[in-house]
C-alpha cells in the first residue's frame, strides 16, 4: 500500500505525500520482527508487557515491578520484540495518540492522553517516525481524502 501511496505521490508531485508513504514502508518493515515474535512470549515479557501503560521512563521501576534485572527485561525485549522497551513503550503512545488524533482530539489531548509529558517533544516524535506534524495527521484524517488511507493502514482496514 506504501509503494501505491509512493507511485501516486509521485504523479501528482506531492512530495509530502511521497516521503510520508516511505517513511510508512520503514515503520512497517521495523514492525515486521515484533510482530511476528509477540505470539511467542514468555509469560514474564507477556506480564511486561501488559502493564505499559504504567511505565515511566525508569528501565529500573519496570524491572523492580515484575522481580526482575534491568539487563533481564533489555534482553528480553531485543531477543523477543527486537526494540528496546523504550522503543516499545514510545510505539504504544504513538499509536494511542493516532487513535485519539483520528477521534479529533486537539494536538495537545492526543498528547496527554498518550502519556508524552512534553508536548513539543511529542511533536519531535511524531513528525520523525511518521512524517508529518500531528496537526496534519488529524487532519487528514479528518478531510476524506483518498490519499490519507496511505499514511495509516488501520484507515485502510476500517478500524
Amino acid at each position: 500500500r506504501a509503494c501505491y501511496a509512493l507511485e501516486d505521490a509521485a504523479k501528482r508531485d506531492e512530495k509530502y505525500l511521497a516521503f510520508a508513504a516511505v517513511v510508512q514502508m520503514i515503520a512497517v518493515l521495523g514492525q515486521g520482527k515484533a510482530e511476528r515474535k509477540e505470539k511467542d512470549l514468555p509469560p514474564r515479557l507477556r506480564e511486561i508487557l501488559e502493564d505499559f501503560e504504567k511505565w515511566d521512563d525508569s528501565l529500573d521501576e519496570v524491572a523492580r515491578m515484575h522481580f526482575v534485572s534491568q539487563s533481564t527485561v533489555y534482553r528480553l525485549f531485543r531477543e523477543y520484540l527486537g526494540i528496546s522497551p523504550r522503543a516499545y513503550r514510545e510505539q504504544k503512545m504513538l499509536e494511542k495518540s493516532k487513535a485519539l488524533l483520528r477521534e479529533g482530539k486537539s494536538v495537545a489531548e492526543a498528547s496527554g492522553g498518550a502519556g508524552f509529558r512534553d508536548y513539543s517533544s511529542f511533536i519531535r516524535t511524531f513528525r520523525s517516525r511518521y512524517g508529518l506534524t500531528p496537526a496534519s495527521y488529524r487532519r487528514l484524517s479528518r478531510d476524506g481524502s483518498s490519499l490519507r488511507l496511505y499514511i495509516d493502514k488501520e484507515w485502510r482496514e476500517g478500524k
